[in-house]
């Protein structure tokens, strides 16, 4: 046994690199294998610093936030429901209550004023004995509020004036600062459109004398008249000279204050006249009502 491995040893010690030979490949050595290793370990650092970088930035990523076990509280247990039940709870509660419900929550806020509450108040006023209005120029929200809501509408106020000849439920202070008199028309606008006055609603309130108009409706009619106006002009300047001639003779005369007959201004007033007669109607009707007069809220 000492022999074989003495013989074994003198096999190993015969691959030691010979100083007289530079073309042998040195086994023990093996230059390229630590080129190689050295390549690596560069690739290595690459990779590291590629991981640590993975590594960060899954540090950085943000966990999902919980979500919370507090149970909701007030207004906000609605929220969770689903809006068949939502709705059928809703058909139970008065106009009044509405109101309110209506300010406590978005979720509320908008569900009673889109589509899916319009019957819910209906229903309301229904129950309230309110009559229907005619002109619909209210969703049924807004009519509940005007006819209800003893409160002015614009800055919430105990003082109000309920006028439904204007669709509005306004204090004295904020009737003063948006209302404008329609006798004084020239002089407050001078570049109106002579028609807006005959489509804008006038107060008939006891407390004026004359007839006023709120500024915003005036103006937002009024603009609308305009676009109207020139969506006229520009056809009138596309026809033939020979229609324009043949309908200049046969027209009648007319006031320079009424549009021309069969035009776009001609038929939006006359559907805003129309409405206007039914707005009348509503409001002597709407203003007797024992729930309009009653006692504030």
């Amino acid at each position: 046994m000492p022999a074989a491995r003495g013989r074994r040893s003198s096999v190993v010690t015969s691959y030691a690199e010979s100083p007289s030979s530079d073309d042998e490949t040195d086994v023990t050595t093996r230059p390229a294998k630590r080129a190689r290793t050295g390549d690596s370990s560069d690739d290595d650092d690459d990779d590291d610093v590629s991981f640590s970088g993975a590594r960060k930035a899954k540090k950085k990523a943000k966990k999902p936030a919980k979500k919370s076990r507090a149970k909701p509280k007030g207004t906000d247990r609605f929220t969770p429901l689903p809006l068949d039940p939502l709705l059928e709870i809703l058909r139970h509660v008065d106009a009044v209550s509405l109101i309110h419900l209506r300010e406590t929550s978005r979720t509320l806020y908008r569900l009673l004023s889109g589509p899916d509450g319009a019957p819910i108040w209906s229903h309301a006023l229904a129950e309230e004995g309110l009559p229907v209005l005619k002109a619909g120029l209210l969703t049924p929200w807004q009519y509940a509020e005007i006819a209800l809501w003893k409160r002015c509408t614009n800055c919430t106020g105990t003082q109000f004036i309920p006028d439904f000849y204007v669709l509005r439920r306004y204090c004295r202070v904020c009737r003063k600062g948006t209302l404008f008199r329609l006798d004084h028309l020239k002089k407050n606008y001078p570049d109106a459109h002579p028609c807006t006055k005959l489509c804008v609603l006038a107060s008939h309130c006891k407390f004026y004398v004359c007839c006023h108009a709120f500024r915003d409706d005036f103006e937002t009619l009024d603009e609308h008249l305009w676009s109207l106006q020139a969506q006229d002009d520009a056809d009138s300047s596309l026809r033939p000279s020979g229609s324009r001639t043949i309908t200049r003779k046969t027209t009648t005369k007319r006031s320079p204050d009424e549009p021309l007959p069969g035009s776009r201004v001609a038929k939006f007033v006359k559907e805003r006249q129309r409405a206007k007669e039914f707005v009348e109607q509503d409001a002597k009707v709407a203003q007797s009502h024992r729930s309009v007069a009653g006692v504030r809220i």
